[in-house]
This record gives structure tokens, C-alpha cells and sequence, in this order.
């Protein structure tokens, strides 16, 4: 089923999403995945760059912007607060031609609530949501505005290509119940991001803040860290 979603003006037509819990729908939290956030090892190859770690031991900022990956990113919801989060992500592999399983994307956030998230996926492009994997995840040192975040993987898309002829399409989303979400406390969320010009076009923008990892490495974006002296407030 399709479902239009009006944002400042235009409207904009996607897929009903998919949700759940059983395997098959691609929703279900998946155990393992790549290392943990902020220097453990595991996560941080390809020249990532980072201070040293501070006085109080937190990890340093991880970041790598080079030009073989990037991730674009467009939140579909752009409310300061909202009943669901919609982070749309576009990859580019301007790269070797890789598989689908070996990548994962991370949105990272504030729990506004104590209910249990829901994932949704709205599209991946070829259809491939059923693929799809989304986690919650706590960071093992919050800072501000990132406590915790979303993975996604597709640990079953060894077949799926990811080459430089297209870029891939990565639209999913949470909600928690019914309660309000408060986006402009999110560490990856961009409150200057601008709605679509005509139906069906999303304005993907290069966003460090979203972070991309090719078998489990730091390929694109910065992670939060406690170091970083953001502070940006509800």
C-alpha cells in the first residue's frame, strides 16, 4: 500500500511501512553487527581521525569524510517534535563495487521515552526492505544529545550489489507507542533541512553527523563523543 506524506507543502508518495518483529519482516532486532560506538575496537578503520582521549577517559570523537563513501541524509519528519522519526539515508560508493552485507548505517538520538522503539522501513532501493535489520542500541558513553542509536544492517543481502552506477536508498524510521519525540536534542537530526521541491524527490544533504561502516569500519561520518562540546539542548 502506498501512503502520501505532506511536509511543508509538498507531498511526498512511499511505501507503507513495514514493522514487527518476526525475521522475515526485516525488523527484527539482530544480535552481533559491527563494534560498539567511540574507539572500541572494531569500528574505525580507513584513516579514521580523533583526538586523544580526554581526562576523564571518554573515547575521542572517531571521524572519517573521505571521498570513496558518502551519506547523504534527509529526515522526512522535520518537526522539532513528532510521533515518529523518519531518517532517509542515500549511499554513495564511489569505491570498489560492494554487497549490501557488508554495510551498516547508524542514526544516532536521545530516549525521550521508556517505551520500547518500533522500527519501520519505508524503502531500500530494488525493494529490499524484507532485508533489512534494525537494532537499538545504547552508547556505552552518552553524551547530550546521543544516548543511543539505530543500526541498520542487512546481514542477508549477500547477493545485492552496491556499486557507482547508483546511489542506494536507505528510507526507515521509529516511533515509541504514542509518546513525543523530540528531535532537536538528536545528535544526528538536522533542524535546517529543507522539504522536498516536487513529489517524490528527497534532497539527500552530505551529513557527517550519520555515520556508515563497511564491514564494521568507519567509512563515512563522525561519532559522537562526550569531547565534541556539543551541547545543542531540547
Amino acid at each position: 500500500m502506498m501512503e502520501g506524506t505532506t511536509r511543508g507543502g509538498s507531498t511526498t508518495t512511499r511505501e507503507q511501512p513495514h514493522e514487527g518483529g518476526s525475521a522475515g519482516s526485516g525488523t527484527e532486532p539482530f544480535a552481533g553487527g559491527v563494534g560498539g560506538v567511540g574507539g572500541v575496537g572494531g569500528v574505525g578503520g580507513g584513516e579514521p581521525t580523533g583526538g586523544a582521549a580526554g581526562a576523564s577517559g571518554a573515547p575521542a570523537c572517531r571521524s572519517r569524510l573521505k571521498d570513496d563513501w558518502e551519506l547523504g541524509y534527509f529526515p522526512e519528519l522535520g518537526a522539532a517534535t513528532t510521533q515518529e522519526i523518519h531518517p532517509f539515508f542515500q549511499v554513495t560508493n564511489r569505491s570498489q563495487p560492494t554487497t549490501l552485507d557488508r554495510l551498516a548505517i547508524r542514526y544516532y538520538f536521545t530516549k525521550d521515552s521508556d517505551t520500547a522503539e518500533t522500527p519501520l522501513c519505508f524503502w531500500v532501493t530494488g525493494d529490499h526492505c524484507a532485508l533489512a535489520k534494525l537494532e537499538f542500541r545504547d552508547l556505552p558513553v552518552p553524551t547530550a544529545i546521543a544516548g543511543r542509536y539505530l543500526e541498520v544492517t542487512f546481514p542477508g543481502a549477500s547477493s545485492v550489489r552496491v556499486g557507482a552506477a547508483a546511489d542506494l536508498e536507505v528510507r526507515v524510521g521509529f516511533r515509541t507507542g504514542s509518546d513525543p519525540l523530540f528531535q532537536v536534542n538528536d545528535y544526528s537530526f538536522d533542524p535546517d533541512a529543507v522539504g522536498p521541491s516536487s513529489a517524490g524527490t528527497f534532497p539527500y544533504k552530505r551529513w557527517p553527523r550519520a555515520t556508515l561502516y563497511l564491514d564494521g569500519e568507519l567509512v563515512w561520518g563522525t561519532e559522537p563523543c562526550v569531547s565534541s562540546g556539543d551541547t545543542r539542548a531540547r
